[in-house]
């Protein structure tokens, strides 16, 4: 059985937990347009600024939803992206 270790209090001080990021908070208002996509490994979603409502809004896709699979097969006629190309079963051979 080993020795319990004692650990100094200028190393208890550094562990303590950080705050939270806090939200930005602009000095005046942001005016304009502003449009970011998100192109991930597994799902992918776009996102716009307004400065009419001031914040930023996910756009959902045509069949509703905020994010979108990021996809893409072949059923022997055409390409498919996002959700019609993960409903297309795997077939091998």
């Amino acid at each position: 059985m080993q020795p319990e270790k004692k650990i100094k209090p200028e190393k208890l001080e550094s562990c303590k937990r950080l705050k939270p990021p806090q939200p930005y908070k602009f000095l005046e208002r942001v005016r304009g347009t502003a449009v970011g996509i998100d192109i991930g490994t597994t799902y992918s979603r776009v996102a716009v600024w307004s400065d009419k409502h001031n914040r930023v809004e996910i756009i959902p896709n045509k069949h509703g939803n905020k994010s979108t699979p990021a996809c893409v097969a072949w059923d022997g006629t055409q390409f498919l992206v996002g959700e019609a190309a993960g409903k297309i079963p795997i077939t091998y051979g």
